[in-house]
């Protein structure tokens, strides 16, 4: 008679001393602890292609490339629609857990006018990566024209009200509409070459 059963019979007998086990911890936990497993019997953990398609980034943080930052789902998913790597993002942004900051050393534009929306655009987009909604605010957005020269006192609120349609709300806290999310996508695509 055969001591080893065979991986049907095998497996039903496991599942349920695996699942009571399992019972109280996150999936990402429960991954973990497979890939543990595997590579204390000498073999080869999951790799993220395998469990790639019922992966979920967990609440309130990031995955994968982006498991050192708290960017939450909303902004992931932009991130993943709009074909921004992390490398990109690096290349504008200051990702350091909680704590999102525009890193670029100046934005693009032929104008004055143009520089202001695409500042604004940033700003909106620290907003998203920090808070997961792709909100902004006046006074801090205008602090960051000043440190990208893209301020100008006489001007401001004219070139502010050219965003037009790519951002909604009023003074003093803003939000990005889908177009703005768009542009934004594009504006760091170009910031950073690609």
């Amino acid at each position: 008679m055969n001591d080893v059963p065979d991986s049907a019979k095998g497996a039903a007998q496991l599942l349920p001393e695996v699942m009571k086990a399992a019972e109280g911890y996150s999936t990402v936990e429960v991954r973990r602890a497979f890939n543990a497993l595997l590579v204390l019997r000498g073999e080869p953990p999951l790799t993220n292609e395998a469990i790639a398609p019922i992966q979920k980034p967990p609440a309130g943080g990031g995955s994968g490339e982006y498991a050192d930052t708290k960017i939450g789902p909303k902004a992931l998913k932009w991130i993943h629609m709009h074909g921004i790597s992390r490398e990109q993002l690096d290349e504008v942004f200051h990702l350091n857990g909680e704590i999102i900051e525009v890193t670029a050393s100046g934005v693009p534009g032929g104008s004055m006018r143009d520089m202001t929306v695409n500042t604004y655009l940033l700003s909106g987009i620290r907003g998203f990566l920090q808070s997961d909604e792709p909100r902004l605010n006046e006074s801090e957005t205008i602090g960051l024209c000043k440190s990208l020269a893209s301020y100008d006192k006489n001007n401001h609120t004219t070139w502010r009200k050219a965003v037009g349609n790519k951002m909604t709300g009023s003074k003093p806290d803003f939000v990005l509409t889908g177009p703005g999310q768009k542009a934004a996508a594009e504006l760091i695509k170009m910031m950073t070459g690609a």
